[in-house]
């Protein structure tokens, strides 16, 4: 995404000073004086129009709201990295965020934000590549993770997140999981966490929903690469391996701006298995395929008909029974398979680029 935005601001001719940032923990995305301190001198040193940032930062937000700076933030990530929305309340703000759904639970809360979906960036493969994979996944498994934090919990309440995640993977579109998730419940979840891991604050609602959802999104994955590799060659770009697949090609994970476009110009089937907590929204991986004229074939999200049409420029499945046949059919069927991906390119081109986005936002 941040090589895509400053290859923009170029083109636009928007001059700009880069300020990199990659917070060395969780926690200092809201507080890293270090980083306040650099930032404010950055900013001082001369007259910007405005900040800008890829995603939300609070520590920015706040540090513009003292200087009578405007802030303007493209949210990519959801949910938000951050615990206390406080200073998403700021008066310098000007929020924009992917998902519709997103926007309407943080219209809830008080927070103003402005609906704009992802977008590519048409070229981001350059040059021609040969066909490699058959089928291919850029992304995370997501293992591990759950049973670690359900192994301090008492067995009713594993078996209510059980529960909570068989009804969240019935569901082909729509998250379910924060509505499930009481007060009581999460307080009754706490009380293992403090007593078993010594935690002072505990988990949010935020926070269980959004481990709840990676789980979701695991064992969804998982079925898929399951389907797919009964009859298909699979591979799997991440830096994971899972020996309950045997017959998945694993590989690691590839860098965004170098091997990641080549290996989506170079796969006859880009899979794309959105996170559950994405509520409507696309995610960046699907307009990143695009761009290099991969054929992506996705679940079903609200706003996928937004942008792209189903069967002419993008492949959707309804339901997870669904996904063999499809990959069958495009993997064997060359010339029905390259004119959707142009399809989708020529429409990323028209409506969906990252320059086009930008001129709205500045």
């Amino acid at each position: 995404m941040k090589v895509g935005v400053e290859r923009a601001l170029q083109e636009l001719g928007r001059p700009f000073f880069a300020f990199d940032y990659d917070p060395p923990t969780p926690e200092a995305w809201e507080k890293d004086e270090v980083f306040v301190e650099k930032c404010a001198l950055a900013l001082k040193k001369k007259s910007y129009e405005l900040a800008f940032s890829i995603n939300f930062h609070p520590l920015l937000s706040d540090l513009c709201e003292e200087l009578g700076l405007p802030y303007v933030s493209w949210i990519y990530d959801s949910p938000l990295h951050i615990r206390n929305l406080h200073s998403m309340k700021n008066s310098c703000n000007r929020i924009f965020h992917f998902d519709r759904g997103e926007v309407e639970a943080l219209a809830k809360q008080g927070i103003k934000t402005e609906h704009l979906p992802l977008a590519g960036f048409p070229g981001m493969c350059r040059g021609t590549c040969e066909t490699k994979y058959p089928v291919s996944m850029v992304g995370r498994l997501y293992q591990n993770e759950f049973a670690k934090y359900m192994a301090p919990l008492k067995d009713y309440k594993k078996g209510w997140c059980e529960g909570v995640l068989a009804a969240q993977m019935k569901v082909s579109a729509g998250y379910l999981i924060p509505d499930l998730i009481t007060d009581e419940f999460l307080s009754l979840v706490n009380d293992d966490f403090k007593a078993a891991l010594g935690w002072k604050d505990g988990i949010n609602q935020r926070q269980l929903a959004y481990l709840l959802a990676r789980e979701a999104t695991a064992r969804e994955r998982y079925l898929a690469l399951a389907l797919l590799s009964k009859e298909l060659e699979v591979h799997v770009f991440g830096g994971e391996t899972d020996p309950n697949l045997p017959s998945v090609q694993f590989h690691p994970a590839v860098p965004y701006d170098k091997e990641m476009p080549s290996v989506f110009a170079s796969s006859k089937i880009n899979l794309n298995i959105t996170l559950k907590c994405i509520r409507t929204g696309l995610p960046l991986r699907i307009f990143d395929i695009i761009s290099c004229r991969g054929l992506c074939l996705t679940n079903w999200q609200e706003e996928v008909a937004e942008c792209f049409t189903p069967g002419e420029e993008i492949i959707v499945y309804q339901e997870l029974e669904e996904i063999r046949e499809l990959a069958a059919f495009f993997v064997w069927h060359d010339t029905e398979r390259r004119r959707i991906a142009e399809n989708g390119y020529e429409r990323l081109r028209r409506e969906h680029t990252i320059p086009a986005r930008l001129e709205k936002i500045l």
